[in-house]
């Protein structure tokens, strides 16, 4: 499981994404609001429907969700946040929504092993709860490690990133202006392809689990 940012200034030139908790580096790019995309792959090749966060405080309303929505992976998700970041209470409503949508669900003989970074927002007492009732074992690798350690820094989210900026661009040449309501289809496509079954086994080959 890992989290990334996508966040852009009005501007000429596209914005790249950022991770979570880096100041930015603008350089220009399509709209104000902030993203982040949770995600996460098995071992095997297969994906949960990510997780969408949007910036904002007032709730996101079934119609807005359709559009927001439409055309993507089957399953997602997205809700809002004030900074439109993963916070503690988005945390559990992630673990939930993950649960929800495995297709072997955990149980006492065989239990999930879930690796992910160690921000703060994981480590709630619901959330750990929450793990612990569904045989939800949770890995936490050390600060500084998720570059080479975590499969989906290792190459996914790059090739995520390259190809999301490539859509950007295509999609203000030919369509105009992205925002709020139409960015998590523009970044569905390059998620699609990231989420390559080969891409994903050898991701988790590469950082060595096996």
């Amino acid at each position: 499981m890992n989290q990334d940012g996508l966040d852009g200034r009005y501007g000429s030139t596209m914005k790249v994404i950022v991770e979570e908790g880096s100041d930015g580096g603008m350089i220009g790019s399509v709209f104000r609001d902030h993203f982040t995309v949770v995600a996460a792959v098995c071992a095997n090749g297969n994906y949960a429907p990510p997780m969408w966060i949007a910036k904002g405080t007032a709730p996101i309303t079934p119609q807005q969700t359709a559009v927001m929505l439409a055309g993507t992976i089957p399953g997602s998700g997205v809700i809002n946040t004030t900074n439109g970041w993963i916070d503690q209470a988005t945390w559990t409503v992630w673990l939930q929504f993950w649960l929800a949508h495995l297709e072997r669900k955990p149980s006492a003989e065989r239990p999930v092993l879930l690796v992910l970074d160690s921000h703060s927002s994981r480590f709630t007492w619901q959330a750990m709860q929450f793990a612990i009732d569904h045989h939800v074992m949770i890995y936490a690798l050390l600060p500084n490690t998720t570059a080479f350690a975590q499969p989906l820094d290792v190459l996914i989210f790059g090739s995520f990133k390259a190809k999301l900026h490539a859509a950007i661009g295509q999609h203000r040449a030919q369509q105009g202006a992205i925002n709020r309501m139409t960015m998590i289809g523009v970044a569905d496509r390059p998620l699609r392809e990231a989420f390559d079954i080969e891409l994903i086994r050898a991701e988790f080959r590469q950082v060595g689990y096996k």
